[in-house]
């Protein structure tokens, strides 16, 4: 019941490894971070183009799925 409700669960006996998940998890959060922004200014400046027509429909799906694949490979 324990492993279900916990937060993490280390699969050893050495505490030192919760400093090294807490290191995990901050990067973690740091790229997710970096994503969210990537993708919104990727997106923003893609609509704003868009609505001023700078750029035609195709282009902007193409922006966009760069935007998706540029945030999967980070």
């Amino acid at each position: 019941m324990a492993l279900e409700t916990a937060d993490i669960a280390l699969a050893g006996n050495d505490l030192r490894n919760v400093a090294a998940v807490v290191e995990l998890s901050r990067h973690t959060l740091h790229v997710v971070r970096q994503n969210y922004a990537l993708s919104i200014g990727v997106n923003l400046a893609g609509l704003i183009a868009g609505a001023g027509g700078s750029i035609n429909p195709v282009l902007a799906a193409v922006l966009h799925n760069t935007s998706s694949i540029a945030v999967v490979t980070n």
